[in-house]
């Protein structure tokens, strides 16, 4: 069993798997190798011959100069100050010297700093040009990088996910590797119920944590929240082969 049919083991509705397989021939564009174009057979007047062709990394490169343009170093996240006359977060921090005494926007930069925010909001763009998607997911102070495969839609409208799981893989001491599900379900009452579950992972099988196992990662097994803590990045381009999917625009 893996993530997909544990969802689907839940009652959730996913979306095809084919779709799932297409973002992977677009990441083997963007990694400069995609086996059905790069390798090829010829005949040297003898024997049939099997070669590779080189690769300048042109979609990778794409996707750089892409992510680039979105996020750099002349970028920043300002908060507003509470006070009228000073909002527009401090005169934009007193005209760029960036030096904002506000608390919000202390703890704010405090919290993107210890998540390496610049550097790997930076590469989840241009991860999210080449195949198509990536998300992110906070809670309290800790920010989360999703990749295209563990990123499960639950629910959409008009394009946008409304509801989403998200599956990430780590290394623990002790469990060796593991998987972090994150399940975010947008409820009636317009609030959000998430789900925190812990996977070992042995091959392309899951095992969930026992209840003590959860307890030692000191993490709220689930609990409502009045704003919704994901966001999906996509590329804003028309998705040609699938409309209806909400994994791009």
């Amino acid at each position: 069993m893996n993530i997909r049919d544990y969802l689907v083991k839940m009652g959730y509705t996913l979306i095809s798997e084919e779709y799932y397989k297409k973002m992977k021939t677009w990441e083997s564009w963007y990694k400069g190798f995609f086996e059905q174009f790069h390798r090829y057979s010829i005949y040297n007047g003898t024997d049939t011959i099997t070669r590779t062709r080189a690769s300048m990394n042109s979609a990778k490169m794409g996707c750089e100069y892409w992510a680039n343009l979105l996020w750099n170093q002349d970028c920043y996240i300002t908060v507003d100050s509470s006070n009228i006359k000073q909002s527009l977060s401090k005169r934009i921090l007193k005209t760029f010297k960036r030096d904002n005494d506000n608390a919000s926007q202390i703890l704010i930069n405090v919290v993107l700093e210890h998540n390496k925010f610049n550097s790997q909001f930076n590469s989840m763009c241009e991860k999210a040009f080449a195949t198509g998607v990536g998300g992110i997911v906070v809670h309290d102070n800790t920010i989360d990088f999703v990749e295209y495969s563990g990123i499960h839609p639950l629910s959409y409208k008009n394009g946008q996910v409304e509801s989403c799981a998200f599956s990430t893989v780590f290394s623990h001491i002790k469990h060796g590797t593991c998987i972090y599900l994150m399940i975010h379900v947008k409820q009636d009452n317009k609030k959000y119920k998430v789900s925190n579950k812990f996977f070992k992972l042995d091959n392309d099988n899951i095992t969930e944590f026992t209840k003590e196992e959860f307890k030692s990662m000191k993490v709220q097994e689930s609990f409502e929240t009045n704003t919704k803590r994901f966001t999906i990045l996509k590329p804003n381009i028309a998705n040609n082969v699938d409309s209806n999917n909400p994994l791009r625009s």
